[in-house]
């Protein structure tokens, strides 16, 4: 499903993370290249408005949780990515009963490619070793 965000929705995508980033500093959480990055999170946080555009769910609610919470109420994961690399990284500190939605595109435009549940990509033939290990 193709997603083009308006203005309003890029400027709150961007708004939340660059709010997290900041959050992120204050509390010493770098992310996983062990830097603090704007561009991670802002585009994050804009594949997450995407998704919400692509459920139904209102955009708006994209920053009220953050570590610990879903991305999207009640249950959406959303793992955004500027390429299509064929996979999507299933942590295994994911949580079981969550949805893992994949989002694949930048400044605005987004493709909502599929999802799965984070149970079912936890399967051992589905484990991928290197610098980014995963599911």
């Amino acid at each position: 499903m193709k997603i083009k965000l308006t203005q309003e929705q890029m400027t709150h995508g961007a708004k939340v993370g660059s709010k997290r980033l900041i959050e992120n500093i204050h509390i010493g959480r770098k992310d996983k290249a062990g830097i603090y990055s704007f561009d991670s999170h802002i585009a994050g946080a804009l594949g997450e408005v995407a998704a919400c555009v692509a459920t139904g769910v209102d955009w708006r609610v994209v920053g009220e949780t953050y570590i610990g919470g879903p991305d999207i109420p009640p249950d959406w994961e959303v793992r955004t990515m500027r390429k299509n690399y064929g996979t999507v990284r299933i942590k295994p500190k994911d949580k079981d009963d969550r949805k893992v939605m994949c989002v694949i595109g930048e400044l605005g435009e987004y493709d909502v490619v599929g999802w799965c549940r984070a149970t079912e990509a936890k399967q051992p033939e589905y484990w991928r070793k290197g610098r980014f290990p995963g599911f």
